[in-house]
């Protein structure tokens, strides 16, 4: 093939004195995202060869291309009869990537078939983007909704750009290209998003492999989760009551060798001769539902304080009656940072993570509120600025959001102004809000701790009353009530 091929610069294996290169391994901080953005552009393209070389073993044959280039695939892997089955392309970026940008990264593949047709064949081929980052929404719904939104019109702008910016298209005219962009190559590629948390359960069902680029081990240690268990047994032997007895005894019923550590959760009664059986798409599919108990729960309880925060801050306009209309929403906004605060460092390493949030979590309520008083005075002046009322419709959202910027301004037309309001409105309101948002915290959780078992209340007469228990209370709660701390 000529080195202008789409499938010159791929190479069968590692170069030796590249895999024998030492590179740092990377701190895992325990996560669901692994530090993808901290390695650096081939060492993230080796890894995801590597990782398809472990997904497909002898079955298909995983190629890297050599070096770091912008053309629009890192890996290709091979049948056994040496068809194209898979293309991977990698974009370690830092932000989000675009609809764009997505599209762009089709186009090349899309472009290069029609010069080479006999690339992909008849197909079908799997084209994964591998963006830690994550996507847009437009940009996810390229994938979410494919081929939809893969027409001649959302295409040709951003197929000219492409064009016109590599050389090896310097004879491709998108007049002549655009028919088979739009149908056959659509028909043929099937894309498919990967993002951090999926690509981050990849890895670290790899124990090798993850050991090469991280820090940290994938499961802990039977005797670190042991003795991690018995601690926590021995404090709830204190305890008296009969939840407490209930879990212990449950506990202590599986045996010691059978209690696996994951992340975030202990999984009770599996043998690690059994899950170190697992094939990597069932280790994938083990771990995310060890995780997703308490992370689902933790993403339900942020949507619901986000709604009620909006309720308190709703009441307090419909009560209070402020004047300063800005005030309400700065006091919506410090509700929901605190709730965020809280539910952030409950996180692995959350306060890692976010080290904002967790100065946030320290500063007293007197500091909070008005936090980001520059930050909004520009955000309404962008509200002001963004309405043409010759443009915009009555209702339209510019329009409303024009409204919205002058009412909170409330005759402000300078910062210092804005400023010297809202700080009035502080003195005024600032216990009542204080009050309020102490109120709204003491719903929010500072831990969370999920247990799940294969006994439940249809096995058992005992966990039936106490499931009738607490659905009782929880609605006399519903209907407004309170429940006495016994």
């Amino acid at each position: 093939m000529t080195e202008t091929s789409y499938f010159s610069g791929f190479v069968d294996a590692l170069d030796p004195v590249e895999a024998e290169a030492p590179a740092p391994r990377l701190a895992d901080p325990g996560a669901e995202r692994l530090p993808f953005d901290l390695l650096d552009d081939r060492r993230f393209e080796v890894l995801a060869y590597r990782l398809k070389c472990a997904e497909f073993g002898t079955d298909a044959r995983p190629t890297l291309m050599q070096g770091v280039k912008d053309r629009g695939r890192d890996v290709i892997v091979y049948s056994s009869k040496g068809k194209v089955v898979q293309i991977v392309q990698c974009k370690r970026l830092l932000t989000r990537m675009t609809a764009p940008a997505v599209r762009q990264e089709l186009l090349k593949v899309a472009l290069h078939a029609f010069l080479q047709p006999d690339i992909l064949g008849e197909g079908p081929v799997s084209y994964e983007l591998w963006c830690p980052g994550g996507l847009t929404e437009p940009a996810a719904e390229v994938f979410s909704r494919w081929p939809t939104l893969w027409t001649e019109a959302s295409l040709k702008s951003d197929a000219e750009e492409v064009i016109g910016e590599y050389a090896g298209f310097k004879s491709v005219v998108w007049a002549d290209a655009k028919d088979f962009v739009t149908t056959p190559f659509r028909d043929v590629i099937r894309p498919v998003q990967r993002h951090g948390v999926d690509l981050a359960i990849k890895v670290r069902a790899c124990p090798d492999i993850y050991a090469a680029f991280f820090q940290t081990n994938v499961v802990v240690g039977l005797g670190e989760a042991e003795a991690a268990f018995r601690k926590i047994m021995a404090e709830m032997t204190q305890m008296t009551d009969n939840d407490a007895k209930h879990l212990v005894d449950r506990v202590a019923s599986f045996r010691s060798d059978q209690r696996l550590m994951m992340l975030s959760a202990f999984v009770l009664g599996l043998s690690p001769q059994l899950v170190g059986r697992f094939e990597p798409h069932e280790f994938e599919e083990f771990v995310t539902h060890a995780i997703q108990a308490t992370t689902g729960i933790m993403k339900t309880v942020t949507a619901a304080c986000t709604r009620l925060a909006a309720e308190a801050a709703k009441d307090f306009r419909e009560s209070a009656r402020p004047t300063n209309s800005a005030i309400t929403h700065f006091f919506s906004q410090t509700l929901t940072t605190s709730m965020l605060a809280r539910m952030t460092a409950m996180m692995p390493a959350g306060k890692k993570m976010q080290p904002k949030l967790a100065e946030w979590a320290q500063l007293p309520f007197s500091e909070r509120l008005g936090w980001n008083t520059r930050e909004m005075w520009d955000s309404y002046q962008r509200c002001l600025a963004g309405y043409d009322p010759k443009k915009h419709r009555p209702g339209s959202d510019p329009e409303f959001r024009f409204r919205i910027a002058k009412k909170a301004l409330d005759g402000a037309t300078t910062f210092e102004q804005f400023e010297k309001n809202l700080k009035m409105a502080k003195e005024k309101h600032g216990p009542e809000l204080e009050k309020r948002h102490d109120a709204y915290m003491a719903l929010v959780p500072e831990q969370i701790l999920v247990v799940t078992d294969t006994l439940t209340a249809l096995d058992s007469k005992a966990l039936m009353d106490r499931m009738v228990e607490t659905m009782g209370v929880l609605e006399v709660m519903r209907k407004g009530g309170s429940v006495r701390n016994e």
